[in-house]
């Protein structure tokens, strides 16, 4: 297989070029990583594919063996296309994902310990948002992982001072203001103790 047009096809989401070399008898290549950043071609498409070609690249991938191996393959920073996804800020690619994944592969960590939910905690923008609310609607126990610093998600929305995030995981019923992190002393209201952050801090107190 031709990987530099395969690379590129990815990068530029030109779908012409991706369904020609998908349909070709040794498409299992793909599997490869594709860069010397170990990314595979699903990882190029979640960080540079415009969404506009997103569905349809993702269609092109109508081998589900072939496809559940991209789906959880780690590149060299031990991400997921998932975790790139949600890196890019693609609500629309992360939703494109996720009913392709299970359990195991929306709650794989890279190398941080870090879950695609602890990721998109991290962020403040509304795009974010909706990838919180995505992820945890399709897998409310994410939340529980903690991090390789043993910090979980909700932590990490308060400490950057992210009230909508928040907001958005203490409505589940996985994500209780008390959950504890590495230690009794790293729960949601530490965080906002610590960032003197009074509306956070009232938000969790509810």
């Amino acid at each position: 297989m031709d990987v530099g047009k395969l690379l590129e096809g990815a990068r530029s989401g030109d779908t012409s070029q991706l369904k020609s070399l998908l349909n070709r008898p040794d498409v299992e290549n793909i599997c490869k990583p594709v860069d010397a950043g170990r990314n595979n071609v699903l990882h190029i498409a979640a960080k540079y594919c415009r969404t506009n070609y997103a569905d349809e690249f993702i269609s092109f991938l109508n081998n589900p063996t072939l496809l559940n191996h991209l789906l959880i393959q780690p590149n060299c920073k031990g991400n997921t296309p998932l975790q790139c996804a949600v890196l890019a800020g693609k609500p629309d690619f992360v939703s494109l994902l996720l009913p392709k994944m299970d359990d195991f592969g929306i709650e794989k960590k890279n190398h941080h310990g870090n879950t695609a939910l602890h990721l998109a905690a991290s962020g403040v923008s509304n795009d974010d948002l909706e990838i919180v609310n995505m992820l945890v609607k399709k897998c409310e126990s994410v939340g529980l992982d903690r991090n390789n610093i043993g910090k979980h998600p909700l932590y990490i929305a308060a400490e950057r001072g992210s009230l909508k995030i928040t907001k958005c995981l203490l409505k589940f019923r996985y994500f209780p203001a008390t959950l504890i992190g590495k230690t009794a002393k790293s729960t949601a209201l530490h965080a906002a103790v610590a960032r003197g952050d009074n509306q956070i801090f009232e938000e969790v107190l509810k």
